[in-house]
């Protein structure tokens, strides 16, 4: 592996997205910051429902300090109040806001601390973010969701490098498939993306998002040391990728 992947700069206070950009913002789940004092702030009742449903505290905890982050980054990116923001959800449980006068897209994702979001404009898209571990029955799951060149592309890999080659693989597949709007499960083994076959670069860099098939772009992150993730876009056009810190601060009104 190359690079440290140390963390992203700090972002602007008021981000404008211009044609042609995707923003992506990193953050930690476990910085304190909006929401310390009272977890359930500018949620609505269904977001206190799921987060209710999670039977680990943990979970919970991670569920609730995530949607506060979203709806805070979004309320700068809209000028308004983070708990005016409504949301509806696909089939697949996909959220987009129930706002006809904003074409804002958003995703977001976490994994143990690691919370990762995009946002783009009049653009569908998808992240996913992985903590860097051991995979339980990797191969198991590769043989599942990778093609047999991809297979192969991994096993070439010793070591650590070989998680973070699959997970690398797993993240742009998960990334494309929320950008697409369809079903995980049944859509992962179909879709090709992720990292190429060659050496390990995990340094925080990305300045365009490349092609990932007809009508997708997608690239690999390395926003921390302890992870790795994805971006995919539904389009066939040049994109622009920012990557920012996000404020654990970030006020939940305007």
């Amino acid at each position: 592996m190359q690079g440290d992947g140390g963390l992203w700069p700090p972002g602007p206070r008021h981000p404008r997205l211009r044609s042609g950009e995707v923003h992506l913002w990193y953050g930690r789940l476990d910085d304190p910051g909006t929401g310390r004092d009272d977890p359930d702030a500018s949620l609505s009742t269904d977001e206190i429902e799921r987060a209710a449903a999670f039977g680990d505290p943990e979970l919970r905890r991670r569920f609730r300090i995530g949607r506060q982050r979203l709806r805070a980054l979004l309320g700068v990116y809209l000028g308004r109040p983070a708990g005016e923001l409504r949301f509806e959800y696909g089939e697949t449980g996909k959220p987009w806001l129930r706002d006809p006068l904003s074409d804002l897209r958003f995703n977001l994702s976490h994994s143990s601390e690691h919370l990762l979001i995009g946002v783009a404009s009049g653009l569908e898209l998808g992240v996913d973010v992985e903590e860097i571990r051991p995979i339980r029955r990797r191969e198991a799951i590769a043989r599942r969701v990778l093609s047999a060149e991809e297979r192969m592309a991994i096993s070439r890999y010793v070591g650590a490098d070989r998680e973070v080659a699959f997970l690398l693989r797993w993240t742009g597949k998960e990334a494309l498939v929320k950008a697409r709007g369809g079903g995980v499960a049944t859509l992962l083994g179909s879709v090709e993306g992720g990292a190429s076959a060659g050496p390990l670069d995990l340094s925080p860099a990305l300045d365009a998002v490349d092609r990932a098939g007809e009508g997708n772009r997608c690239g690999s992150l390395a926003p921390s040391p302890g992870c790795v993730g994805a971006v995919a876009v539904c389009t066939d056009e040049p994109l622009l990728a920012r990557r920012w810190r996000l404020d654990p601060h970030l006020p939940l009104s305007p």
